[in-house]
């Protein structure tokens, strides 16, 4: 059944510039399939004494060489398109130096997209990436091996949703027939979700139906809606959000099964999670702290994630972004948060029968996302691991807790 969405804020800022991490030439003429070259980037040792937002969006927490801090230098690659509050939970890690505490001198860069996040692990650097599981069996089944090794959300980001007095009730083959599509853009992460619901659907592209790229939530998107140049919108969360905020109410159609498809995880190569191992737990378990302060606190996280991504918390109130972080991430965590969960207490816990899910999903479909397509199913259980999950929830929650609750800015 259709249901309405609401969720606040832009969270994707037209305004935000994106640096170029991918510094280095091509390597050879390898690719994650379609051609797609392997970049290399190289680490960033220069510092600075204080959190900064760069113009091109890089948040860095540095001070100086490892051995006069004691703190060991970690790389976060995220596929955001640069600073969002949605990212609230690891902005409160930074603010409460969760990562200091742990012994981690971070840094978040923002490639642009699960692709090129996949591509800059994959290259050698030394970093862990925030992405889809696209990008990751993709990698694998390339002979480019990533390990997942933390879920931070269940349930696919993507989505469908139609505007107000749309015929379109439920996603079905009769509905959708003959009708444009709203993409953000041909390599948006949305689109091998989208491709591999029409499979199920029997809908074969160009002839039942159009994709059309109408950007990412913006004024373009909002046209096309309204004026009927598209009849439906495949996006992210943060897409919708933007599109609700410039007065376009959305009703979601969403298919259920998509809620349990995995979601966004972290990930690193095999060669760094052997040689960095006790950095990424070090790593994930001040990120699980930061989540568990931002749930007992929501005001608190809402406010430091506008104070850490001011353009894309533009003209939103800190009660909007606290519902979303309430909707979106509270939500999509309750294993972790409730009580009687599944996995109370146990942040990050994977689901290889998810993947397993998801995977199918995507090679019947033939999905292709930038050139790179999974054609052949790969052994989830060599890249799913929860070997770190119990050293990385190995702290006091009630003393976070505390803290949370006696929090003042």
């Amino acid at each position: 059944m259709a249901k309405h969405l609401y969720l606040p804020g832009n969270e994707r800022s037209g305004g935000l510039s994106r640096r170029q991490l991918l510094q280095r030439s091509v390597i050879g003429a390898i690719g994650l399939g379609g051609g797609l070259s392997i970049l290399s980037c190289g680490d960033d040792d220069d510092a600075s004494s204080t959190d900064t937002t760069a113009a091109g969006g890089e948040t860095t927490t540095e001070g100086g060489s490892e051995a006069s801090t004691g703190l060991e230098k970690l790389t976060e690659l995220s596929s955001f398109p640069g600073p969002q509050f949605s990212n609230a939970f690891g902005y409160v890690t930074q603010e409460l130096g969760f990562f200091e505490d742990e012994g981690v001198d971070y840094t978040i860069k923002y490639p642009g997209s699960t692709i090129k996040t996949v591509q800059t692990l994959v290259a050698g650097a030394t970093s862990v990436g925030w992405q889809d599981f696209f990008g990751i069996l993709v990698a694998n089944s390339q002979n480019f091996p990533l390990k997942a090794i933390y879920r931070t959300r269940q349930g696919s980001s993507f989505g469908f949703a139609v505007p107000p007095g749309s015929p379109i009730t439920t996603w079905d083959a009769e509905t959708v027939r003959g009708k444009k599509l709203g993409i953000s853009e041909f390599g948006g992460g949305e689109v091998p979700v989208l491709r591999g619901a029409l499979f199920r659907l029997g809908l074969e592209e160009g002839t039942d139906f159009e994709l059309v790229p109408v950007g990412e939530g913006g004024p373009d998107t909002v046209e096309a809606l309204e004026s009927g140049t598209v009849q439906m919108m495949a996006g992210s969360t943060i897409d919708f959000s933007s599109i609700i905020k410039a007065g376009v109410p959305l009703t979601v159609i969403t298919p259920d099964y998509l809620k349990d498809f995995p979601g966004h995880t972290y990930a690193t190569t095999p060669e760094l999670l052997e040689e960095k191992r006790d950095l990424m737990v070090k790593f994930l378990r001040a990120r699980t702290k930061g989540f568990v302060f931002g749930s007992e606190n929501l005001p608190a996280a809402a406010q430091i994630a506008m104070d850490y991504a001011p353009a894309s918390s533009e003209g939103l109130t800190q009660q909007d972004i606290q519902e979303y972080l309430e909707n979106v991430w509270l939500g999509s965590n309750q294993e972790y948060l409730a009580e009687d969960g599944e996995n109370y207490r146990n942040f990050g816990m994977q689901h290889p029968d998810h993947w397993e899910s998801y995977q199918t999903f995507l090679v019947e479909a033939g999905v292709e996302d930038e050139g790179a397509s999974l054609t052949e199913p790969v052994d989830v259980n060599a890249i799913v691991t929860n070997d770190l999950i119990a050293e990385v929830n190995d702290f006091d929650f009630d003393e976070i807790i505390q803290m949370a609750k006696d929090y003042k800015p």
